[in-house]
C-alpha cells in the first residue's frame, strides 16, 4: 500500500553519538548535508532525523565487564601456560573471545527486548535508514558492531532499506570477526554501501559487489556545510593523540617513544622558524597528551588551542592555522575541505588511504619516517608549496554526489 505523497521522506542518519567525538558529530551533519543538497535537486521534501548506533548504554555495560572477565581469563592463560603464547594458540584465543563476547551480547539483546524497542522504536516510522560514516568497520576494539547488529535486525524485520555511507572499513585480525562483519553487510535490508577506503575488503565480503562504491568521506563538504574559511595565519597546527593508539593498531611504539617523537619534531619547526600550535579533535586524552607535550618541553598553555567541545569548535580551531600536522584523520579531512594543507601522521592505514585517494604531491608520515624530523618538515613544505589539487577534489566530489543522488532516487522508489 503506497504511503501518502504528500507525507515527507523520513530519513534517519545513525552515528557514534558519544562524549569526546566532535568529529563524528562534523560527519553527521556533513552527511546531513549531503542529502539535503540532494533532495533539493530531485524536489523531494525530506525529514532527517538523528540517531545513536552506540548500543544501549544499560545493555553495553554488562557486555564490557563480561568482556573484561574473558580479557584477564585470556592473560591468566597466556601467563601460566608458556606454550599458549604461540601464536596459533594466541589466534585460537582471541577466536574464542570474540565468540564468546558475540553468544553473550545475543543472549543480552534476547534477554532484554524492552531495551531494544525502547531504543529503536522511532525506526518504524522510517522511509529510509543510513549510517553517516566513520569508521564503523575500522576501530574494532571500540565493537561498534554491538550496536549495529540490533539496527539492522530490526530494519530488517520492518522492511527498512539501510544505506552505509562512506564508512571505514579494514580486515580484522580476528577470524570470526571477519565472518560476522560479512553477514551483518549482506543482510536483506542493506541494499547499499560506500566506502572512504578499503573498497576492495568491502567488495570481498559482498555477495554483490555492485552494492559497493568507494566515495569521498562526508566531512570534505565542511566549508559548504558551516560556511567558513581559513584564517589568515603563520601558525603550524600539531594534532595530538593518545600515545597508546599507536601500539593498539600493532606498531611497537611506547608512549615514551611518542612523546619524543613529538617533541623533536616541535623543535625542528621552531628551529627552523616556524610557529606552531598544539591541538586536539576533542578527545580528552589527547588533550592531555598535549599538556604532557607542553610539560615536557616547559611550554605554557598557549601552545594548545583549547579543546574543542563541539563539531563548529572543532572546524575553527582547524581553520585558524597556515597548515597542520595531525595524526587524527578528520583533522587532516577538514583542512583538506578548507585548503588548508595537511600532513598526517600513519597510526592506521585509512589515513593513508586518504592521502592516496587525494593523490596529494607529498607523503604522509608513516612508521619508519616517525622519527626522522626533516622529513616530515620536507612534506610539510611541500604540502605548503604544491597546495591541494583542486581539480582532483572537484572530480570527487562531483561522483560522490552523483552517487548520493542515485541512493536518494533508490531511497524513493515504491514509497
Amino acid at each position: 500500500m503506497k504511503k501518502n505523497l504528500l507525507k515527507p521522506f523520513k530519513i534517519i542518519s545513525f552515528y557514534a553519538r558519544y562524549k569526546d567525538s566532535p568529529a563524528d558529530e562534523l560527519i553527521s551533519e556533513t552527511f546531513k548535508y549531503l542529502i539535503r543538497c540532494s533532495a533539493e535537486k530531485q524536489q523531494k521534501d525530506v525529514v532527517l532525523e538523528d540517531g545513536s548506533f552506540i548500543a544501549p548504554d544499560e545493555l553495553y555495560k554488562k557486555m564490557q565487564i563480561f568482556q573484561k572477565k574473558l580479557r584477564i581469563l585470556k592473560d591468566i592463560c597466556l601467563y601460566k601456560y608458556r606454550w599458549m603464547k604461540k601464536l596459533y594458540f594466541i589466534c585460537i584465543l582471541e577466536n574464542f573471545s570474540f565468540l564468546a563476547l558475540l553468544i553473550y551480547w545475543l543472549y543480552l539483546l534476547k534477554a532484554n527486548p524492552e531495551i531494544l524497542n525502547d531504543t529503536y522504536s522511532f525506526i518504524k516510522d522510517a522511509d529510509l535508514v543510513c549510517f553517516s560514516g566513520g569508521g564503523i568497520f575500522q576501530s574494532t576494539y571500540l565493537n561498534f558492531w554491538t550496536g549495529i547488529f540490533p539496527i539492522l535486525k530490526y530494519c530488517d524485520k520492518n522492511d527498512k532499506k539501510v544505506y552505509f555511507n562512506a564508512i571505514g572499513i579494514e580486515k580484522p585480525k580476528i577470524l570470526l570477526e571477519h565472518l560476522f562483519y560479512k553477514y551483518l553487510l549482506n543482510i536483506k535490508c542493506v541494499f547499499a554501501i560506500s566506502t572512504r577506503d578499503d573498497i576492495e575488503y568491502l567488495q570481498s565480503i559482498i555477495k554483490d559487489f555492485r552494492k559497493c562504491k568507494k566515495i569521498l568521506d562526508p566531512a570534505l563538504w565542511t566549508k559548504e556545510c558551516y560556511r567558513v574559511e581559513p584564517k589568515k595565519s603563520d601558525i603550524i597546527g600539531i594534532g595530538v593523540i593518545r600515545p597508546k593508539i599507536f601500539f593498539d593498531n600493532g606498531l611497537d611504539i611506547t608512549v615514551n617513544e611518542i612523546l619524543e617523537i613529538y617533541a623533536n619534531l616541535i623543535l625542528h619547526l621552531e628551529n627552523s622558524g616556524y610557529k606552531w600550535q598544539l591541538f586536539s579533535n576533542g578527545n580528552r586524552v589527547d588533550y592531555k597528551f598535549g599538556q604532557d607535550i607542553l610539560k615536557h618541553l616547559e611550554k605554557d598553555s598557549s601552545f594548545l588551542a583549547p579543546m574543542p567541545e563541539t563539531d563548529i569548535d572543532l572546524v575553527n580551531t582547524v581553520s585558524q592555522y597556515k597548515a597542520i600536522i595531525a595524526s587524527r584523520l578528520h583533522a587532516n579531512v577538514i583542512a583538506t575541505s578548507l585548503d588548508i594543507p595537511s600532513v598526517g601522521i600513519i597510526w592506521n592505514k585509512k589515513l593513508e588511504s586518504f592521502s592516496k585517494y587525494m593523490k596529494f604531491n607529498w607523503n604522509y608520515i608513516d612508521s619508519d619516517n616517525f622519527r626522522n624530523v626533516e622529513y616530515i618538515k620536507r612534506q610539510l613544505e611541500s604540502a605548503i608549496n604544491y597546495r591541494i589539487n583542486k581539480d582532483v577534489l572537484a572530480d570527487l566530489k562531483n561522483m560522490t554526489e552523483n552517487y548520493i543522488d542515485n541512493i536518494l532516487k533508490k531511497g524513493f522508489q515504491n514509497v
